[in-house]
């Protein structure tokens, strides 16, 4: 599984990064194959140490690097929203992970996952 973090800078235009992950981003990763998940932080980002540089962060879970790289090279026929993504600064990591649950984890614990351009607040499960 590869993960793909979308670091947006805590002085950046925080506003343009919303509305560039509601218009564009996320329908455009949403549209790609093999993708499992895709998390927004909303509110304050926060660190042990102290404020972090980070005010936004876009997380998406994807089956395969192929399929990154698929949304990678569509991403490409967008020459301009390229442009406005890369002038709001993100740090982009892209990673494979290998996910593994913890025995102890509790249902009430657990999050749903974000639909298709849902940018709202899911509830716990319960």
């Amino acid at each position: 599984m590869f993960e793909v973090l979308f670091l947006f800078p805590r002085d950046g235009d925080l506003g343009a990064v919303d509305q560039l992950l509601a218009q564009r981003l996320i329908p455009q990763i949403t549209s790609g194959a093999g993708l499992r998940s895709v998390r927004v932080s909303h509110d304050a980002i926060m660190s042990p140490g102290g404020p972090p540089p980070n005010g936004g962060v876009l997380e998406a879970s994807f089956d395969a690097l192929a399929d990154v790289m698929a949304v990678v090279a569509e991403s490409k026929r967008h020459p301009a929203e390229r442009e406005r993504l890369a002038n709001l600064r993100p740090l982009v990591l892209l990673f494979e992970v290998t996910e593994r649950r913890a025995r102890t984890a509790a249902r009430r614990n657990r999050v749903g996952a974000f639909s298709p351009g849902d940018m709202e607040r899911k509830e716990p499960d319960r």
